[in-house]
């Protein structure tokens, strides 16, 4: 049972994170800010001979090409149909120009007429010219006329392409957004990790190696907000070594010096668990991302491409920053967990102190018997003797019967030769008789049980207290009934006890305390159902009008 709830809570964690990437990839679309490129019909070298026509495509002049010859592309306008956002009201043909002499003609018309202020320029500076477009010039002719008067402004024009502002726009905040999810998904792993480590120290047991995690998140974080805007807001020194591979080798030798430090199994084997899910996340964050050209997949085909190229600093960089995510969390359940643990000592220690007081209480009140019965034996004793001499036999006979149930009101009933088993019994037994309820109990157990003792008073002062609650508030029969017995290798216990319904059940079917100090007396029924399931047992509850039974097995060895 316990395993099943674990599957479930784990992979409903899994579908969440799944759906959380999913939507946050929507926003995350790697948009070209270029719609598309001139299709170009014809390219051809004009001069007072004629005209020669060449490949656009290449992008190298033709032999017979000399600077200052001029050069004629003709190509055509996407239809309406074909690319409605370019004449969507802002979309227009873009190209680049330096040291030549432009026309830009549509349809025949001159659109755009430009002369060159430097014709002997060899400059690899260019500048960007954009030609608006209406849904007029849908389908269109498009030519231009140039003269370059350098190699080097020979192919600009040929790659004359189409865009719009919705397009840069979009490119734009992609690429921010690209960036700001990871780097703000590192900065509050960096305050998480803070607050576990504050945490540990509030809880005596300072993690320190969680101060390397922490750096190293921020150290990511600096590192991804280096490629956006570090050059304007570091120091140039600073920004050059992070945007160089020392930088990502020095993050994964922290990561690496945590490891060192991290030598629990069980962290290991948290890890392998959480890698397993981590992966089956990413794969599917990955096939989704594909279909419509996300981040993720965007940034593992760069990945995969980089690895081909040797550059295995980068996968060194994402594998680290992995692993120190991971990790935080390792930390944080294993925190969650230790906290639990203790507060669960401190109710079982609660138990302890309650059942001990208990049993103190129930000693002091019988050395209080035992006492006043010493001071009352001598006269008794002398009473005795004188009705022997008188012989009065008949007197003598119930005054012995009084003295033996004198005897057996103050003594004290053995149950079972397990200590805490029959502490436990003995104090309920003295409850019962307080409250008027007859108390019944079994229990022909060995010394020793292979149980921890926690769990034992766990399990018998929550199920004895509920039953004497109900029973001493029951109508007529107040009564108890309670065996244990070994049978092989469990534990069978069975709790019977009268109550007077209706019994208090909330809407999922769950019993709800009728104590009012509940917090005493532990967590009631969902405690006995947590340790049997510790037990590999089940916490079985059955009630007729008058009868209402609790019972378990738990697995165990003597």
């Amino acid at each position: 049972m316990k395993k099943k709830k674990t599957f479930l809570c784990v992979s409903a964690f899994a579908l969440i994170c799944i759906a959380t990437v999913s939507f946050l990839s929507l926003f995350t679309e790697t948009y070209s800010p270029i719609l598309g490129y001139v299709s170009w019909i014809s390219a051809e070298l004009i001069d007072e001979n004629g005209s020669i026509s060449f490949d656009p495509y290449t992008a190298v002049p033709p032999e017979t090409w000399q600077p200052g010859q001029d050069i004629r592309i003709t190509g055509r306008l996407p239809e309406l149909s074909e690319l409605p956002e370019l004449y969507g009201g802002n979309g227009y043909t873009m190209l680049e120009y330096s040291g030549m002499d432009l026309t830009v003609e549509i349809d025949g018309a001159e659109r755009l007429h430009l002369f060159s202020s430097n014709q002997n320029s060899d400059t690899h500076y260019y500048e960007v010219l954009h030609i608006v477009l209406s849904p007029e010039d849908a389908g269109k002719e498009f030519v231009i006329l140039y003269t370059p008067y350098s190699e080097e402004a020979f192919w600009a024009p040929l790659l004359a392409r189409f865009s719009s502002e919705d397009a840069v726009y979009r490119a734009d905040y992609s690429f921010a957004v690209q960036n700001a999810l990871p780097a703000g998904a590192y900065a509050l792993s960096f305050v998480f990790i803070c607050m576990i480590f504050l945490l540990s120290l509030y809880m005596d047991t300072p993690a320190w190696a969680l101060l390397l995690l922490a750096l190293v998140v921020f150290f990511s974080c600096v590192i991804d907000l280096n490629k956006l805007l570090g050059f304007y807001l570091f120091p140039h020194k600073l920004y050059f070594f992070l945007a160089t591979e020392r930088s990502y080798f020095l993050l994964v030798g922290l990561v690496l010096l945590y490891f060192l430090s991290m030598r629990k199994r069980s962290y290991w084997r948290y890890l392998a668990r959480v890698t397993f899910y981590t992966t089956l996340v990413l794969a599917v964050w990955y096939g989704i991302s594909s279909l419509h050209n996300g981040s993720l997949a965007f940034s593992v085909n760069l990945l995969l491409a980089n690895l081909f190229e040797g550059q295995l600093h980068l996968a060194f960089y994402y594998l680290s920053i992995y692993l120190t995510t991971a990790s935080a969390g390792i930390t944080a359940y294993s925190l969650l967990r230790s906290h639990l643990h203790i507060r669960t000592e401190a109710s079982t220690l609660t138990m302890h102190n309650h059942l001990i007081l208990e049993n103190y209480r129930q000693m002091e009140q019988n050395l209080r018997s035992t006492s006043l019965m010493r001071h009352e034996w001598k006269n008794q004793v002398a009473a005795l003797h004188l009705l022997a001499v008188q012989k009065n036999y008949e007197e003598l006979d119930r005054k012995l019967e009084q003295m033996d149930s004198s005897l057996n009101h103050i003594s004290t009933r053995h149950y079972s030769d397990n200590i805490t088993v029959n502490v436990i019994l003995q104090n309920m037994e003295m409850k019962a008789a307080d409250l008027g309820v007859r108390f019944h109990a079994a229990a022909p157990l060995p010394e020793s049980l292979n149980i921890d003792i926690s769990d034992l008073c766990s399990l018998l002062i929550n199920m004895l207290d509920n039953a004497l609650d109900a029973a001493s508030k029951a109508d007529g029969n107040r009564e108890i009934r309670i065996s244990l017995k070994m049978s092989f290798s469990f534990l069978a216990i069975k709790c019977e006890n009268t109550y007077t319904g209706p019994l208090s059940i909330d809407q999922d079917g769950h019993f709800r305390s009728t104590k009012s100090d509940s917090e005493h007396y532990g967590i009631g029924i969902t405690q006995m159902q947590n340790v049997a399931a510790k037990y590999n047992g089940i916490l079985s509850i059955e009630y007729t009008e008058n009868w209402f039974t609790v019972q378990t097995a738990l697995s165990i060895t003597v």
